[in-house]
């Protein structure tokens, strides 16, 4: 896990845009995804620090953090 690392997860490409702008200028290493599924794969192989989430999206960011609920629980 990276410890600067945020992975910002929205449908809106825009907002996904300035988030990462934003991160960036901070300091932060940003990877960005396009909705849920797309975000648990990036969150999966890429194991970023930080998750930002939309929850309103086609798979929902309460789906998504559902999932890593439910990961984060198995791995203990």
């Amino acid at each position: 896990m990276k410890r600067n690392h945020i992975l910002v997860v929205d449908d809106d490409s825009s907002l996904r845009r300035v988030m990462k702008m934003q991160l960036e200028e901070a300091g932060y290493a940003v990877s960005l995804a396009s909705d849920g599924e797309e975000g648990w794969k990036l969150l999966r192989s890429l194991d970023p620090h930080l998750v930002i989430t939309d929850l309103r999206m086609p798979t929902t960011g309460l789906q998504l953090l559902e999932r890593v609920s439910h990961e984060a629980c198995r791995r203990r």
